[in-house]
């Protein structure tokens, strides 16, 4: 089949095909879900969640499942090549080593979502979406994350991890003009707390 043909030559194994992404001219968007619903039933792809597909891997014991995180990334912060998002809150902070708490919630900010705030399900994990304050991009993603850090840290808790928040800036080289253009776009609270922790004294001056 020339749609099933289509679909191997744009998407490699264990890879998300999201029903959003598929673009074939003269098809329609129901026309697209019947094809693929063919397919699953004929074992040709398997459905991972609603909307979410993937030509599975075959090992000698058995296919390949797809991976969760392949399909938040590949969704919220990667989407053909362009970033498109980043992982915020609990989540980023646990990253860094901020907090030892493992969150069981994933919490991402992305341009694809339009809600302020959004509790969604994949495949029965809860996920929070956020839309950026900005258009996220390669060049902005990794400032507006570290920004988000502040809105819900403490002055205490920033004095407390000082040095992990002082390494992160430093290794990302954030400049001021960076941090002069994005800051005006958060609250005043968020300002403050750079100020009065010293953090904004690291940030570079070119």
């Amino acid at each position: 089949m020339e749609f099933a043909l289509k679909l191997k030559q744009t998407y490699d194994v264990n890879k998300p095909i999201f029903l959003t992404d598929i673009k074939v001219e003269n098809m329609s968007n129901d026309n697209v879900r019947q094809y693929l619903s063919r397919l699953v039933k004929n074992g040709e792809i398997k459905r991972y969640d609603n909307g979410i597909y993937y030509f599975p891997k075959k090992t000698i014991l058995g296919d390949l499942p797809l991976s969760f995180n392949d399909v938040i990334y590949y969704k919220y912060i990667n989407n053909n090549g362009k970033v498109i998002g980043y992982y915020s809150g609990l989540t980023f902070q646990n990253s860094l080593g901020l907090t030892t708490q493992v969150p069981s919630t994933i919490e991402i900010t992305t341009n694809i979502e339009k809600s302020i705030k959004r509790d969604i399900k994949i495949k029965e994990r809860k996920l929070i979406l956020r839309k950026g304050r900005i258009i996220i991009n390669e060049e902005n993603y990794k400032i507006l994350q570290y920004l988000d850090l502040f809105i819900n840290l403490d002055l205490y808790q920033i004095k407390e991890n000082y040095l992990i928040l002082r390494e992160y800036i430093l290794s990302n080289n954030f400049s001021k003009i960076e941090l002069q253009e994005i800051l005006p776009k958060y609250s005043i609270r968020v300002m403050k707390l750079l100020i009065e922790s010293g953090l904004i004294y690291e940030f570079t001056s070119k």
